[in-house]
């Protein structure tokens, strides 16, 4: 009977390469460096992300104010564009402060921006006392900040889009309330941009 051998592998030996010490904290430097500086870029953009919450989570409300309607626009969270929203029809203003408390809630409006029909010279005429009385009776309900702007030839330029839009204005007066809210607020939102360029 023939005899069976065994064979035993010898385990190999692997090479160990000696790192000279000096290399070693070199390296063991910038790894500390590169971690460091990481972690400082992590941390400036946790406090811009911080500082600019409110603001990106909030929107601004526009207002074009009138005694039978009120048109709205409301801005993306950037601050960037405003889009025009509903047009209120109200018969007294308790109901028309209950409409604006829903949309103020449902778009967690922060600011609101409410057109000032000011004179082409810039004097406040009767209509433009009215709308002073509305944004004073606004801040005093909602506790919100209230930014009277000028919309001097606003209402003609909704009235010229909606001319370009092939509608008739007199059929549309709706929409042209919320497109001269649209135009206020953009008006603002640019200006508020630029100023901060």
């Amino acid at each position: 009977m023939a005899k069976r051998t065994l064979r035993v592998q010898k385990s190999k030996r692997r090479r160990v390469w000696e790192v000279n010490p000096a290399t070693r904290v070199v390296e063991s430097e910038k790894l500390y460096r590169r971690s460091k500086e990481s972690a400082r870029a992590k941390d400036h953009i946790r406090s811009e992300l911080t500082e600019n919450e409110p603001r990106l989570m909030s929107r601004i409300l526009g207002i074009d104010f009138g005694s039978r309607r009120v048109g709205l626009a409301v801005s993306d969270p950037l601050g960037i564009t405003a889009q025009g929203l509903e047009t209120i029809e109200y018969a007294h203003e308790e109901e028309l402060f209950v409409r604006l408390a829903a949309v103020i809630e449902a778009y967690e409006v922060a600011e609101i921006v409410v057109g000032l029909p000011l004179s082409l010279d810039g004097t406040c005429g009767e209509k433009a006392k009215t709308v002073q009385d509305f944004i004073e009776n606004v801040r005093t309900h909602f506790r919100l900040p209230v930014v009277p702007w000028d919309e001097r030839l606003s209402t003609t330029a909704a009235h010229r889009t909606m001319h370009e839009m092939g509608k008739k204005a007199k059929r549309a007066k709706g929409k042209v309330d919320r497109i001269a809210a649209a135009l206020i607020l953009q008006n603002y939102l640019d200006r508020v941009r630029k100023d901060n360029e």
